[in-house]
């Protein structure tokens, strides 16, 4: 896989697991499919919040990530190859935080995607 494919790959599924938080933040009941599945229903508002930040968050990633393998030119973000790193931590405790998860639908759906931008941001850091 190219750098330039990863990061493709990294942000088609940025955008998937955005737009899940996004629907979590307008107050879909997706509760059991985060933090744990510990509650169902709604998130609270407070939470609500940080599932939108968390959204803006992995699109940024996926932007930093276009702009470091030459597919998107930003001039401000021309010297964020650092950023790469920040994308591949994240990425990275995202997967572990999934895959420790207690909920079986978090699993499912969380495991995957952060896998792949655990490995796309991985292959992105090292070329």
């Amino acid at each position: 896989m190219s750098h330039q494919d990863a990061a493709l790959t990294f942000t088609l599924v940025a955008i998937i697991i955005a737009t899940f938080q996004f629907t979590l933040a307008q107050g879909a009941p997706f509760r059991d499919m985060v933090l744990g599945g510990t509650k169902p229903k709604i998130l609270p508002k407070k939470l609500r919040f940080l599932a939108f930040i968390q959204g803006v968050l992995v699109l940024f990633l996926a932007l930093i990530l276009l702009v470091n393998t030459d597919i998107v030119h930003i001039r401000l973000l021309a010297d964020s190859s650092f950023m790469v790193w920040l994308s591949f931590c994240i990425s990275a405790l995202s997967f572990l935080g999934n895959v420790l998860s207690q909920s079986l639908k978090e699993r499912l759906f969380g495991v995957p995607a952060t896998a792949l931008l655990f490995f796309t941001s991985g292959v992105i850091t090292l070329y």
